[in-house]
């Protein structure tokens, strides 16, 4: 007998990263899932239009590795052979956080890859599952009808004259990122717009690809954090083909340059030296491509009426300061959210509510991650920020490069292997205060 599915026909608008991970989770629960996605996708994995930051630095964090290693049985071996590099985030990782952190004992093992190489792979693995992927396809707008979206209206790209055609569905799935026109299509069918919270720390990025040279070994991934004397930032990760991404980033608008001789004086400024020392006698590879993301912001979908029958996920919801390397692992946390809704959709009274407040719980944690460091003393207008500030950029961060055991713990908090809870134990707060007691700052 075949199983009775809770949907017939599912939409996903948007075909990037968030997009396919949500088809994936929603195929074991419709007979038919369509992927309406604005561009046509490159026949290898490289950049395509539709996502323009790909071309930075990204970092899937290694819970998002873990999630996806079960959506996609095999997927770590898979994208290994396709190039990704094999990665210990302890031990071959060189972290500065206001000096130079000592060298951990290994343990925090993942990959490494462009996030053209994890889309592609992921959409390659997509293959196996009932997905249809509409290409080259614009959403124009939602189909309304007796207080429920009943699907989307779309255009074929290409032509401004082509017919404004329809797709019904019983559910729709909004993945289109942080330009996405989810607000205009809401109040085009009479629904009020949420809430934003905006912490903007007016920050941009460069990030150019180099070959990596035969004779190095060391340190196949280098994070340099900005800090209070400097607000310059930078990173250094070895992907696939033999290359390494660099990234340059400076907040309140000391934006890098594009010019190959001014990124590289950037570069030499940035307060640890060993990301300049790989890159002045490197091969380039690429042009300079530059990135002034609007920092991190928070639609709270969560507290305002949604129609039935519609959702919205990923950086259609929450983005990020790309600084963290959050948003992918974020897109697939919330997937695996989807998918605890989907099991009891229909038993609930508003089963769309009940998944946008559950990824609002999802993102309560990296969200105050994020801007506990990106915040103006203006953005915290709660104690709970207040204290977080207080407690993270007094205490944590100057205790990382001196306690080997906060700083691991530290690590694994940022992949979300732990909750920002485990920096609260009773060892990790005597750790700090004791180093605070004893000068360091």
């Amino acid at each position: 007998m075949v199983p009775v599915v809770p949907f017939r026909h599912v939409i996903v608008i948007g075909g990037g990263i968030a997009g396919l991970l949500a088809a994936r989770v929603v195929s074991g629960y419709s007979e038919r899932v369509t992927v309406v996605e604005r561009d046509y996708y490159p026949n290898a994995p490289n950049f395509r239009a539709g996502t323009p930051q790909a071309r930075q630095v990204h970092t899937f964090l290694l819970r998002g590795q873990q999630i996806i290693e079960a959506l996609f049985p095999g997927f770590r071996e898979k994208i290994l052979a396709a190039g990704a590099c094999e990665h210990d985030f302890a031990s071959e990782t060189l972290y500065f956080y206001g000096e130079r952190c000592p060298q951990l004992a290994p343990g925090l093992c993942g990959w490494n890859a462009s996030r053209m190489l994890v889309e592609w792979q992921i959409r390659h693995e997509l293959k196996a599952f009932p997905v249809t992927i509409m290409e080259g396809c614009a959403v124009k707008g939602l189909l309304y009808e007796d207080h429920a979206v009943r699907g989307v209206k779309y255009q074929e790209r290409g032509s401004a004259a082509a017919p404004i055609r329809e797709l019904s569905g019983d559910l729709v799935i909004d993945t289109t990122g942080s330009s996405s026109a989810v607000l205009h299509w809401l109040e085009e069918i009479g629904y009020a717009s949420p809430h934003e919270t905006v912490v903007n720390p007016h920050i941009g990025y460069a990030t150019r690809f180099y070959q990596r040279p035969a004779n190095i070994d060391a340190w196949s991934l280098i994070a340099i954090q900005a800090t209070q004397q400097s607000r310059r930032a930078g990173a250094l990760m070895e992907v696939e083909g033999g290359r390494w991404m660099v990234l340059v980033a400076g907040s309140g608008k000391d934006y890098p340059p594009n010019d190959p001789e001014e990124y590289l004086e950037f570069a030499h400024s940035l307060p640890e030296q060993e990301l300049y020392t790989r890159i002045k006698e490197a091969t380039p590879l690429s042009h300079i491509y530059g990135y002034r993301p609007i920092g991190n912001r928070f639609r709270h979908f969560d507290r305002i009426k949604m129609p039935r029958g519609f959702v919205a996920m990923g950086d259609a919801v929450c983005s990020f300061n790309p600084i963290y390397g959050q948003g992918m692992t974020i897109a697939i946390l919330e997937s695996q959210a989807l998918e605890r809704c989907l099991a009891h959709w229909h038993r609930k009274k508003n089963g769309e509510h009940d998944f946008q407040r559950r990824i609002a719980k999802v993102l309560a944690a990296p969200w105050l991650l994020s801007t506990v460091a990106d915040s103006s003393p203006e953005d915290r207008k709660t104690i709970r920020d207040k204290i977080a500030h207080w407690y993270v950029s007094g205490y944590v961060i100057p205790a990382i490069p001196k306690d080997k055991m906060v700083q691991r713990t530290f690590i694994e908090v940022l992949h979300m292997l732990k909750s920002p809870n485990a920096l609260l134990t009773l060892s990790i707060i005597f750790r700090m205060f004791r180093l605070h007691l004893s000068g360091v700052r």
